[in-house]
């Protein structure tokens, strides 16, 4: 960067590093709610690290009680999943392969 003025312009200032943005902080854990035929997972803002967040992987866990994977039916890159911090998820596509839940059992998501 330099200055000038009407004389002439002065020497460039000496070089510094500035970080833009970091990665932004873990969500905290999601909570889950049953809203008739749908799972509601929803969490809070992290902190953004200084650039927006433009998405969320939100995964469940399947009856194996180990794996989590990740719900198609919640695309953690739409703007209203990223707006809202939540989506829905249809109870028939939970007990359906790969997360094979029993009706009644407890879901477990993380994001």
């Amino acid at each position: 960067m330099e200055a000038h003025n009407a004389m002439g312009y002065s020497t460039p200032s000496t070089a510094f590093a500035v970080i833009a943005a970091t990665s932004p902080d873990t969500p905290d854990a999601p909570f889950t709610s049953f809203d008739g035929s749908f799972v509601q997972i929803a969490w809070s803002l992290p902190y953004n690290g200084g650039s927006a967040v433009n998405g969320y992987t939100i995964k469940v866990r399947q009856v194996d009680e180990v794996t989590y994977t990740e719900v198609a039916s919640c695309d953690g890159t739409t703007l209203t999943v990223i707006n809202n911090r939540s989506c829905r998820v249809p109870i028939d596509t939970l007990t359906l392969s790969p997360f094979n839940l029993p009706w009644g059992t407890s879901v477990f998501a993380i994001v």
